[in-house]
C-alpha cells in the first residue's frame, strides 16, 4: 500500500465535474430505513426506475414509489415517513431547514416527533399544500386519480394551501379537498386507527422505548435500529459506544456493502446491515477490547451533520485521483482502491468539493481532539492529531477492491482483497 492520503473523499468518478462545487452540501438526508414488498426508486437525474434498498440516502430530487401491498418508511431526523401500498412520493427540497415531500397517489403517515424553529416541513398534493406547524400525528391520503386528498391529524396542527387562500387544520379534524380551491368536499372526525396507523402507532412506540436514544440524537437516522442489533457499553477511553451483534469472526466496518456516487456528497458507502446507516455516517468506530465498537461522539445540541463515508482513502491525490493500490488479480498487477474507517478524533475532510471551512466544522462537531470539542478546524492539522491513524493496523480494518468494482458499486465482500 502506498503511503497514506489524509484525505477521505478523493475519488471523483470519471464524469464528476472539474473542480467540484461551491455551494456547501445540506447536512441533513432521508434514509429508507424499511421495506415490505415492491419498493422502487428513480434517483435524482436518473432515467430510470431501479428497485430501492435500505441504507441509500435519500435527497432533493427521488422518489419512490410503493407497489400494491408494499409499505416503506424513512426518517428525516426524527421525523419518520410512512407509506403505504400504491404510493409515489418525490422529494421535491430536502435541506437543513426545509423538507418539502409530495405525494401524487396514495398514503402519507408521518410522525413529527420535533419541529426547529426555522424550518419548514410541507407536504403537496396534487389538490393543497400542506405546512405543517406543530408536532404530531398526520395522513394524507391521494386518490389515485390525484382527484381528492383526505387530510387526518391526530395529533398537532397545520395549514392547508390552495389557490385561494390557506385554512388550518387542528388535532381532531378530517377534511378532504377536491380540484385546487380549497373546495372541502367532507368534514369528519378521524376516524378509528385502521392497520396501517396501528402498524405506524407500534413503530413509534418501539422508537419511543429506545435505549439508544440516551446516547445518540434523535435527529441522528437510523439510532431507532441500534437496540436490536448491538449492545452499549461504557468503554474506559471512549465512553459510551456500541457493538454490533451477530457479526462473524474477523469482522470490520465499511466491508460488507457498496459505494455509490450520490450527488453532491460524492462517493458514499452504503452497508448492507439494518442498523449500517447511523455508524457510517455520523461518529467514529475504535477497536477496542479485541472488538470493533462505534463511537457516536458526545451528542451536541446542534442538528447533527451527514458525511457520506467517514474514512480514509489510502493512495490518491486531491482531484487528481489516482487508482494506485497496486492489487494482483489472477497473477496480473490490476488498480484498485483501499480505505479504512477513521477513529476518534480524527477529522473528515474530503477534497472533493471545494466547500466551506464552516460545512468541516459542523460536520466534524462532535469530533474530540485532546479532550476538547473542535471549534474552528481551520486551526487543525489534520495530520498531526496522531503519528498514524489509530484504524490503520487494526485487524481486517483496510479494505482493497479493484478500481472498476469501486465505480461499479459491486458488492465489496465480493471483490475485497
Amino acid at each position: 500500500l502506498l503511503p497514506l492520503a489524509a484525505l477521505a473523499q478523493s475519488a471523483p468518478p470519471p464524469d464528476a465535474p472539474v473542480g467540484g462545487q461551491s455551494v456547501d452540501p445540506p447536512g441533513r438526508v432521508a434514509r429508507l430505513n424499511y421495506m415490505a414488498g415492491t419498493v422502487t426508486t428513480e434517483q435524482a437525474g436518473a432515467a430510470d426506475w431501479s428497485y430501492a434498498s435500505v441504507n441509500r440516502p435519500l435527497t432533493t430530487g427521488d422518489q419512490l414509489w410503493n407497489d400494491a401491498n408494499a409499505r416503506s418508511e424513512l426518517h428525516i431526523g426524527s421525523t419518520a415517513v410512512r407509506l403505504g401500498s400504491s404510493t409515489n412520493l418525490d422529494i421535491l427540497n430536502l435541506d437543513d431547514s426545509n423538507a418539502q415531500l409530495k405525494v401524487t397517489q396514495g398514503t402519507l403517515s408521518t410522525h413529527v416527533r420535533d419541529l426547529a424553529p426555522g424550518s419548514a416541513y410541507e407536504i403537496d398534493t396534487p389538490n393543497v399544500a400542506l405546512a405543517v406547524t406543530r408536532p404530531g400525528d398526520y395522513r394524507v391520503d391521494v386518490a389515485p386519480d390525484g382527484s381528492t386528498t383526505t387530510v387526518t391529524v391526530r395529533r398537532g396542527a397545520m395549514t392547508a394551501y390552495g389557490d385561494s387562500g390557506q385554512m388550518p387544520l387542528a388535532a381532531g379534524q378530517q377534511l378532504t379537498f377536491s380540484g385546487t380551491n380549497l373546495q372541502v368536499a367532507a368534514d369528519d372526525q378521524p376516524p378509528p386507527p385502521d392497520a396501517f396507523d396501528q402498524w405506524a402507532e407500534a413503530r413509534d412506540a418501539a422508537a419511543e422505548r429506545s435505549i439508544s436514544a440516551r446516547y445518540v440524537s434523535r435527529e441522528v437516522p437510523g439510532y431507532e435500529d441500534l437496540d436490536a442489533n448491538g449492545t452499549w457499553r461504557d468503554d474506559p477511553q471512549y465512553g459510551e459506544v456500541w457493538v454490533p451483534r451477530a457479526v462473524p469472526a474477523g469482522w470490520a466496518p465499511y466491508h460488507d456493502g457498496h459505494w455509490a456516487w450520490v450527488a453532491p456528497w460524492g462517493w458514499t458507502w452504503v452497508d448492507d446491515a439494518p442498523w449500517g446507516f447511523a455508524p457510517y455516517h455520523y461518529g467514529r468506530w475504535a477497536y477496542a477490547g479485541s472488538s470493533w465498537c462505534w463511537v457516536p461522539g458526545p451528542v451536541v445540541s446542534a442538528p447533527p451533520v451527514y458525511a457520506p463515508a467517514l474514512v480514509a482513502f489510502v493512495g490518491g491525490g486531491g482531484r487528481d485521483f489516482n487508482w494506485s493500490v497496486g492489487l494482483s488479480i489472477g497473477g496480473a498487477s490490476a488498480p484498485g482502491v483501499a480505505w479504512f474507517p477513521l477513529g476518534p478524533g480524527e477529522v473528515w475532510r474530503p477534497s472533493y468539493g471545494g466547500w466551506s471551512p464552516r460545512y468541516y466544522e459542523r460536520v466534524n462537531q462532535t469530533v474530540i481532539v485532546n479532550n476538547q470539542h473542535i471549534n474552528n478546524i481551520n486551526n487543525i492539522n489534520i495530520t498531526n492529531i496522531h503519528n498514524t491513524y489509530v484504524n490503520y493496523r487494526a485487524p481486517g480494518a483496510v479494505t482493497a477492491v479493484p478500481a472498476a468494482a469501486f465505480v461499479q458499486g459491486r458488492a465489496v465482500a465480493h471483490v475485497a482483497q
